[in-house]
């Protein structure tokens, strides 16, 4: 004990200040001091042995954030409901970021069984404002694959801001898509949100868009390539200022496989950029994955590479 001396959780006061250590106070009133293995002081929900709540946060001084939490469905803030016992809706959800550019959040919604070539719903942000329960009909746009049994929306994500006009994008996959080569190629969508908005603000309004027009459909290199069961945005992988995609395809083989179901698996980065000067020539609609700027390769048969992939 002297006046030099580092303060530790002991009661005493070590450092002669006439204070014990703030380690010893209980400041957040939760009837548990740091000393006493309260991880956070100054947040009365996390103490050691503090029941988990789903709130970002370690309330249990565990290590592990919201550990065990499961949440009831009928507590949802708004309820989704398919047209069609067949639908699915719901099989590929994901949020999308700010579609239409008017600062919320949009939602898009895949029902891969839905009208024979598969939909997906987009929700904005503004039309989600005091709702509870929506059918997908009431959706502000639909997107309706270009083929019977495509499967179109089985995955979507948001493709971030690919061509740089500050408006999200979208990608819908569609993974028995068959217009590549070889059969179970599958495809990717890809909507640009100023087509969607250019639509929305039609006159009259366009809600319903055909996927066979969509600004660009990133297409196979093979045969049971499978592309598009994993679909992300990469972010800005380059740094000039355009958003990148990642498109899996787990079913693609190895260069001189002997096999066409060695399944090595691949995962495809196409850069916005890319997608900018292939969309600045006239019909270019059609992009193939062959094309890739990095095509990622697994190492050996069966690894199934880009089974999932992620920005």
């Amino acid at each position: 004990i002297t006046p030099e001396a580092q303060e530790v959780c002991d009661s005493v006061d070590n450092d002669c200040d006439g204070a014990l250590e703030v380690a010893s106070n209980d400041l957040d009133a939760d009837g548990q001091t740091i000393c006493a293995g309260d991880c956070n002081d100054g947040d009365a929900t996390i103490f050691d042995g503090a029941t988990e709540l789903y709130d970002g946060k370690d309330n249990d001084c565990n290590g592990d954030i919201d550990e065990g939490i499961i949440l009831d469905v009928g507590t949802a803030s708004v309820v989704f409901d398919g047209q069609d016992r067949v639908d699915q809706a719901g099989h590929g959800v994901a949020g999308v970021g700010d579609v239409d550019g008017d600062g919320l959040d949009d939602v898009l919604i895949g029902a891969p069984g839905a009208e024979d070539n598969g939909r997906a719903y987009l929700f904005l942000g503004s039309s989600l404002a005091g709702q509870s329960q929506l059918s997908v009909a009431a959706a502000d746009a639909i997107f309706h694959g270009a083929a019977h049994g495509e499967n179109a929306g089985e995955v979507v994500a948001s493709a971030g801001d690919v061509d740089g006009d500050t408006l999200d994008d979208l990608l819908i996959s569609a993974p028995d898509q068959n217009s590549g080569p070889g059969y179970f190629g599958g495809g990717v969508y890809l909507m640009l949100g100023s087509t969607i908005v250019a639509g929305l603000q039609a006159t009259p309004p366009v809600s319903l868009f055909e996927l066979a027009s969509a600004d660009l459909l990133f297409q196979n290199a093979a045969a049971n390539d499978q592309v598009g069961l994993s679909i992300a945005p990469a972010g800005d992988v380059d740094g000039d200022g355009r958003d990148d995609l990642l498109i899996g395809a787990r079913g693609v083989d190895a260069p001189g496989a002997t096999s066409t179901q060695d399944d090595t698996g691949a995962a495809y980065l196409v850069l916005g950029s890319t997608v900018v000067n292939h969309l600045a020539v006239p019909g270019n609609d059609v992009f193939s994955l062959a094309n890739a700027d990095a095509t990622f390769l697994g190492e050996n048969p069966g690894d199934q590479a880009g089974f999932s992939v992620g920005g």
